[in-house]
């Protein structure tokens, strides 16, 4: 269960937000669309080098104030984007609003359907505001989560801060987990600055302990489900407590990953 924290954390790196934050700051892209028209080319080197310096980096991004899509990278696949609007985005609006580096909520992407989260952060040049984006792949995500060895038939799960899952790499043990705000446990845990651990019932009908937390922050939800018979197959009276309190920890731990950066809410300046 340890590695769970670590992965969690890897996912959610501190660097990839500080990367946002210090492309943002940068002279190259200021000056790319300092212009009366951006300098697409400027835009597209700038970007190819942020995409490429985030591995969770689906895709990297700059759109204007009133939700225009500037430049993209990568360009395959996205050729026909480029004007587009993406001002009813979570990320848009969040990040607009705070004027701040936003975590975004799930959304699916305009090209290809699959899950996304976003780090956005608003940057100015001359009077003028745009939004710096990066998409964070939920298949990068996925793959390091998937690999975190967990108790037999465990498996962990993350939200948005609406309920939405980000990702779910153990779809062999419960699938069709796509929305959870309906469930109470994550209500709960939503509305909590503080970490849960619940008793409940797995699709299967056998009683599953989670442990689940909040980051007050970004929002996001982490939580790992195992069974009660998996934890007390070979416990005893000393060894139970110390591993449902060691799942509890790790998740905890891991989630600390969704705070994303201490400096997350630093405004731009």
């Amino acid at each position: 269960i340890s590695h769970t924290s670590a992965g969690v954390l890897d996912v959610t790196t501190e660097a990839a937000v500080d990367l946002v934050m210090a492309t943002s700051n940068g002279t190259d892209l200021t000056q790319a669309v300092s212009g009366a028209l951006p300098d697409t080319d400027a835009l597209n080197v700038t970007l190819d080098h942020l995409r490429e310096s985030s591995p969770l980096a689906d895709s990297a991004f700059v759109i204007d104030a009133a939700g225009g899509l500037l430049a993209i990278s990568p360009t395959t696949g996205f050729a026909n984007t480029t004007g587009h609007n993406y001002s009813s985005r979570d990320y848009f609006s969040g990040a607009f609003s705070c004027r701040c580096t936003y975590v975004s909520g799930a959304y699916h992407g305009s090209v290809v359907t699959v899950t996304h989260g976003a780090v956005a952060t608003v940057f100015t040049s001359g009077n003028r505001s745009f939004l710096l984006g990066i998409a964070l792949g939920t298949a990068e995500i996925d793959r390091r989560v998937g690999e975190v060895e967990l108790p037999h038939d465990s498996w962990v799960v993350i939200t948005d801060q609406y309920g939405v899952v980000v990702d779910h790499p153990q779809q062999s043990l419960v699938d069709n987990l796509t929305n959870l705000s309906g469930e109470v446990w994550v209500q709960e845990t939503l509305r909590s600055q503080k970490a849960r651990l619940v008793n409940t019932a797995s699709s299967d009908g056998r009683t599953a302990v989670i442990s689940a937390v909040r980051s007050p922050i970004s929002g996001w939800m982490v939580a790992v489900n195992t069974p009660m018979d998996v934890l007390t197959a070979s416990a005893n009276a000393v060894v139970f407590p110390a591993l449902v309190q060691t799942v509890f920890a790790a998740v905890v731990a891991g989630a600390m990953g969704l705070y994303l950066a201490r400096r997350i809410t630093r405004p731009v300046v």
